[in-house]
């Protein structure tokens, strides 16, 4: 099969040449296995959590009519570098915001497309911030970026970092598993 990855799509334009690019894998997926011995390739593609993203949309209607599935990249929600206070980056739910799989999963049947065509995508990762103040540190803690104990740029932590982490100091710190 083939899986279609395009993080920079954000355009009107981009997303009508996608809706178009799906169309045009179906109809030659189809005509390859109409050709040969060959079964239908599967074909999906990876997905914001949402069909909308800032003030485009996905073309759901392509993507229900060519797609196998979509793979709903439910996380990234927030992270130390975007924002000056801390956050769940997978929040399954979040009463405040639209930024929840919650949220995203209902969008894109709510547009129309199948529950069985949603694949959810969790992190094995997890976000740690540099606190303005260690004894403020919920959701929502005032941050000024990446803490020291992430060694990646950008505050990630892989998740058997966050595991030994709070293993070895009993420690409690917002992860994801």
């Amino acid at each position: 099969g083939l899986d279609f990855g395009w993080d920079s799509a954000n355009t009107s334009s981009d997303m009508t040449n996608m809706g178009l690019l799906f169309q045009d894998w179906r109809a030659a997926v189809n005509s390859e296995a109409k050709n040969s011995s060959q079964k239908d390739l599967i074909l999906t593609a990876a997905v914001h959590f949402s069909p909308d993203l800032n003030s485009v949309s996905f073309p759901v209607d392509s993507i229900r009519s060519n797609l196998n599935w979509v793979h709903v990249n439910a996380y990234d929600y927030h992270a130390p570098g975007w924002s000056n206070y801390t956050g769940a980056s997978a929040a399954l739910y979040d009463p405040s915001s639209n930024a929840s799989t919650d949220y995203g999963i209902g969008a894109w049947i709510g547009r129309g497309l199948s529950a069985s065509k949603l694949v959810l995508g969790l992190p094995f990762y997890g976000y740690a911030w540099r606190l303005k103040n260690p004894n403020d540190n919920g959701i929502g803690a005032p941050a000024t970026g990446p803490a020291a104990i992430a060694i990646k740029g950008g505050g990630a932590i892989r998740y058997y970092r966050i595991k030994s982490y709070v293993q070895s100091y009993g420690a409690a710190i917002m992860y994801n598993a």
